[in-house]
């Protein structure tokens, strides 16, 4: 489960559809292919019932082939198959077995041949020896319901009932498309316990094996409304210092990796202003600028301020392992297997975002963005050159 976060009317849909645009116009052969699928979680927000929601989202997807197979597939499974398949095989043997005993039941030969023969009657009496069995007499009743194995099933709700369909129905939009993306849209529309609790079944989704395999889960949403949700979830005896640090853990349980996207700058509100109102430039023509990353809020911001004499680099996976080892010695951190893959993943991203604009990345850039990933200095200011940078790649 992936997350992409900032607060409500950002632009994070906008973002995402482009992504999806160009995911889905790619011509080469070797690129990954995902079939890309939109839920409104805000519509939808009956959380007992998101999973019927996301199933209806996922089945009015499929294609006609789709839903053929998917109906032939749940009556093979099906106990009434079996039982037919059951009483044909036991039929045909039955047949190939009476010559065998004809001379000991030769006076009922004729009426054996002809029953043998007859399997929608051997059905129709195995359906009423069915029908018997499950529906006994009193004291049969009493014998069963103290011997049988009692069952809980029927408790586990609507998410045990429908998780084996959902995991058979995510493989058939998958086949041919590679993985199923799907993106869950407008949680953060929700009030705080809803955007909890549907975060929350989402990722319970991801627990089946077969989903988790071919699903990929794309939440947008107001990271720190999330957060909120989850302080507010823990109980009131447990310091707020202490419910902040168990939010960020839970966030990172849920999401292996998270974008931000850093608020606007002066110059990026300004080019979107000039955008909509349709300025033009003294020459007549449109502005045209690239502000993928701020240079309005520290001068020289698109290098690394901080250290002037540095030159920036290229990291190599080694160049991460040795800052991050000397950053957790330093600070004497106890970082969990899960919390160091989060960092690499969001080393990475920061790195990407920068040599897109020709910047390389420093030491001091990566103490900055440690020191905001494990809560080192929660104050954060986002006005630091390349600020916007961390803002994206730990957004929480």
């Amino acid at each position: 489960m992936l997350g992409v976060f900032a607060p409500w009317g950002r632009g994070k849909s906008y973002l995402l559809n482009r992504v999806f645009d160009v995911l889905n116009t790619r011509k080469d052969e070797n690129a990954k292919k995902y079939n890309i699928i939109t839920f409104n979680a805000w519509k939808y927000q009956d959380t007992p019932a998101i999973w019927a929601y996301l199933y209806e989202c996922l089945y009015k997807c499929a294609t006609w082939w789709q839903r053929l197979f998917l109906q032939l597939l749940k009556y093979f499974c099906s106990t009434s198959f079996w039982f037919f398949i059951f009483v044909i095989a036991l039929s045909c043997i039955l047949k190939y077995c009476t010559p065998m005993f004809t001379e000991t039941l030769s006076k009922y030969n004729s009426i054996l041949t002809d029953f043998w023969w007859s399997p929608p009657l051997i059905a129709f009496v195995f359906s009423i020896l069915h029908t018997i069995g499950n529906n006994p007499i009193k004291a049969f009743k009493i014998i069963n319901k103290y011997t049988k194995r009692r069952t809980y099933k029927e408790h586990l709700g609507i998410q045990n009932d429908i998780e084996e369909d959902l995991a058979r129905l995510i493989t058939s939009l998958s086949w041919r498309k590679g993985k199923v993306l799907l993106l869950v849209d407008d949680i953060d529309r929700c009030s705080t316990d809803k955007m909890v609790n549907i975060v929350d079944s989402l990722r319970t989704i991801l627990e089946n094996k077969t989903i988790r395999e071919k699903l990929i889960i794309i939440c947008s949403i107001d990271v720190e409304k999330l957060k909120n949700g989850y302080i507010n979830a823990f109980p009131s005896n447990i310091s707020e210092e202490k419910r902040k640090i168990l939010a960020r853990e839970q966030i990172d349980k849920l999401f292996i990796f998270t974008m931000g996207l850093a608020p606007l700058g002066l110059s990026q509100q300004q080019e979107y202003m000039r955008k909509i109102m349709n300025i033009k430039g003294a020459d007549g023509n449109p502005y045209i600028e690239n502000t993928l990353i701020d240079t309005g809020r520290q001068e020289g911001a698109l290098y690394v301020a901080t250290d002037v004499e540095e030159e920036p680099k290229v990291l190599s996976d080694f160049d991460i392992y040795k800052e991050v080892s000397i950053y957790l010695k330093q600070h004497k951190i106890n970082a969990t297997p899960r919390k160091l893959r989060i960092i690499y993943y969001q080393i990475l991203f920061a790195n990407n975002i920068l040599s897109k604009s020709g910047t390389g990345i420093s030491n001091s850039f990566i103490s900055m963005l440690l020191s905001r990933s494990l809560g080192v200095n929660e104050e954060f200011s986002n006005d630091t050159a390349l600020g916007d940078v961390i803002d994206m790649a730990v957004p929480y």
